[in-house]
């Protein structure tokens, strides 16, 4: 700090702020504001030089059944509030401004540190605080300041610099994370500045006039001549000038003495790096700064002044700064400030589709109230086992995050995997012109369009069912449009599923478990064509049952250039007149340890194919009908191995092949027909067939 010799010759820039004063503000009502709290609240209004306000807490006029404010004061009511405030200015003109809020008994927090700290403030409902000292909010609450939206942040040590000038007082909201209090920080500054005051004979007014005030002398500015001006008299700040004055008696004892006024100062301010604003200037050395009270007087010195808050804090507002040189008043100069100490409001996460798990690509898009920078970054895709039961957020711990991105504008694709469930986390914060970051959000998600679950016995009419574990669909009309939009899917089916009566077509690769659990019953006109794809189907029942007058000869399953795969399936197919249960055409069928049944009344066979690799291996495989095949294929391949074929009726074989590459090994062969087959063989193949293996096959009954 300068001494008084150094102050003697300074130009002193004075801040017009002690407890609010020369911040220049609207009416405002600075507390409370609107929600629930848990303590009584106290009235701060910010009201305008040379103004009044009045306030009543009914919602009745304050002007008339109000009371005056003079100052803080804490409102004593409980319940509902209807605070209504009345500002009259210097004037006379009246605006009227209200706040509707509650004050709700609440638990405190357990004893410790947050009890403590509450129970203090809510004595007062003010914290002192002076700049300097250290404020220790328990990490136990979380605090917002000043004026909503509320930025939260974890409790921690605060403070303002030492060296800030601005007292003010302060809204402070804290949370235990179900009770909310909000209480008045009441900052003042330390005053430990020097100053010292000159008495000279003339008064600056406005930096441009100038003004005798006393006539005991004469004077002259810069080359003029001696005078006594009886009017103001106006100069040019612009430069520097010389003021003259001397006794009107003279004598050779009567000195002339002088006064140099300097060029009017040009204002600075600089933000540091922690966001402390500091008001300086550009000029000659030597500026010194302080504080007037309310009667112009100023008490301290500074040699630059700052201006700070808390952390966590935005602290906005404007000041005329009166200026003097050699402790004489020159004059004002407005400025304004911006510390910005407080966390943005986090952006908001909008995906394109709601729920935590995702039957589709998702698009996010992201935005926030400040309309601050945005920056994310995403974590995955995760790709998940089949029986996957966990949350997102449950898969993805532990996955280190990427590098954040900026955020264009556009929306942020979150793709599915062909290879399984694939889980994604988005973090996102949200960023202000000073560099201050939000708490961070995130969006957890598990986009799985290969991994569904049916059940016929769940209850859709309470939850709607969206294919998960916990919410599986009811009916397989709700997953073919699925299966047919995506490259795999996978289906555990459990309960009786009843398919529609009609063509289905299935253009992508299905997996079918039952899980022993599982019924598939098709109807008489149900065909299920795996056309260009594949369907395998395993550990189910599937059953065609004849129905009155059903004279369909629908296959179940049509193969056209697909791939039919059925393991651990027993399958019974009764039709009416004639039926066969699997249709191929340049296809591939393969059958392991199923057994499968068809009846029919004049016809059936279990297999009909056409340039189709069959192969069937520990299975049963049976039909009954008046001329029963359990074969029948033409060109293609053909392997039948360790199985028992049965054809029961009138007349049948078990296979007839057809310029096909046949492997028959380790079957037995079962026949209970009325008319023996022309040489008792079991399988008919033509001449132009080709048997790569025909060998320890049994048969019974031919």
């Amino acid at each position: 700090m300068k001494s008084n010799f150094f102050v003697h010759k300074h130009l002193i820039l004075i801040v017009f702020c002690l407890l609010m004063q020369g911040l220049c503000y609207s009416q405002t009502i600075i507390n409370p504001v609107k929600g629930t709290w848990a303590n009584k609240q106290m009235l701060v209004l910010q009201v305008p030089e040379g103004g009044n306000a009045f306030y009543s807490v009914n919602g009745s006029n304050p002007e008339s059944s109000g009371f005056a404010y003079d100052g803080p004061v804490i409102i004593d009511v409980d319940g509902n509030v209807e605070l209504r405030v009345a500002f009259v200015d210097k004037d006379g003109s009246v605006s009227t401004k209200s706040v509707s809020y509650s004050v709700e008994d609440a638990e405190m927090p357990p004893q410790g540190l947050a009890y403590d700290f509450i129970e203090v403030a809510s004595i007062t409902g003010t914290i002192p605080y002076t700049c300097g000292d250290r404020l220790l909010i328990p990490d136990s609450l979380n605090y917002s300041l000043g004026q909503p939206p509320e930025a939260w942040e974890k409790g921690q040590e605060i403070y303002i610099d030492p060296q800030s000038v601005i007292s003010r007082q302060l809204p402070i909201s804290l949370t235990d994370g179900s009770s909310y209090w909000r209480f008045i920080i009441s900052v003042s500054p330390i005053m430990n500045g020097l100053y010292s005051r000159r008495d000279v004979p003339f008064k600056v007014i406005d930096w441009e006039t100038i003004s005798i005030t006393d006539k005991k002398y004469i004077y002259k500015i810069d080359d003029e001549w001696w005078s006594l001006p009886k009017e103001p008299v106006k100069i040019d700040r612009s430069k520097s000038h010389m003021i003259y004055w001397q006794s009107i008696d003279y004598s050779p004892e009567n000195i002339v003495k002088f006064f140099v006024l300097p060029p009017k100062p040009e204002l600075l301010t600089e933000t540091s790096v922690d966001g402390v604003v500091t008001v300086n200037y550009k000029g000659e050395e030597g500026y010194s700064f302080g504080i007037l009270d309310s009667n112009g007087q100023a008490s301290d010195l500074y040699d630059s002044i700052k201006i700070d808050t808390f952390h966590g804090d935005k602290f906005k507002g404007s000041v005329n700064l009166g200026v003097f040189f050699d402790s004489v008043y020159q004059g004002t100069i407005p400025t304004s400030f911006n510390v910005n100490k407080k966390m943005p409001t986090p952006p908001s996460i909008v995906p394109s589709e709601e729920g935590e798990y995702i039957r589709q690509n998702v698009g996010l898009t992201f935005s926030n109230i400040e309309n601050n920078n945005i920056y994310y970054a995403v974590m995955g895709p995760v790709i998940l086992e089949q029986e996957y039961e966990s949350t997102p957020d449950a898969v993805l711990v532990g996955l280190d995050i990427e590098n954040y991105k900026k955020y264009d504008g556009s929306s942020v694709i979150l793709r599915a995997s062909s290879e399984g469930a694939a889980a994604y986390k988005v973090i996102a914060y949200s960023m202000d012109e000073n560099n201050n970051k939000s708490l961070p959000v995130s969006y957890s998600v598990i986009i799985d369009t290969c991994n569904f679950y049916l059940d016929s016995n769940y209850d859709d009419s309470k939850i709607k069912s969206d294919g998960s574990k916990k919410r599986p669909y009811k009916t397989f009309e709700q997953v073919v449009p699925l299966i047919n939009s995506n490259r795999f899917v996978h289906i555990r089916a459990n309960g009786e599923i009843e398919l529609p009566n009609k063509t289905i077509i299935l253009s992508s690769n299905c997996q079918i478990d039952g899980n022993k659990t599982c019924k598939l019953f098709f109807n008489p006109n149900t065909n299920l064509v795996v056309r260009n794809a594949s369907l395998s189907i395993s550990d189910s029942i599937i059953a065609r049952a004849k129905k009155d007058k059903d004279s369909s000869n629908t296959s179940l399953f049509t193969l056209e250039h697909g791939v039919l795969d059925l393991t651990s399936v027993e399958l019974a197919a009764s039709f009416g007149k004639n039926g066969s249960v699997i249709s191929a055409d340049n296809s591939v069928l393969n059958v392991r340890d199923s057994g499968i049944t068809s009846t029919a009344d004049n016809y059936t066979s279990l297999v009909v194919s056409v340039a189709s690799k069959i192969v069937i291996k520990d299975s049963r495989l049976t039909t009954v009908s008046n001329t029963s095949v359990n074969f029948s294929c033409q060109s293609g391949l053909f392997e039948l191995s360790n199985s028992v074929c049965t054809v029961s009726g009138v007349m049948g074989r078990i296979g007839e092949l057809i310029d096909t590459h046949s492997t028959i090994y380790d079957n037995t062969f079962n026949s209970d027909l009325k008319k023996s087959i022309q040489n008792n063989i079991p399988i008919y193949m033509d001449s132009s067939n080709f048997s790569l293996q025909y060998e320890n096959n049994r048969t019974i009954g031919f």
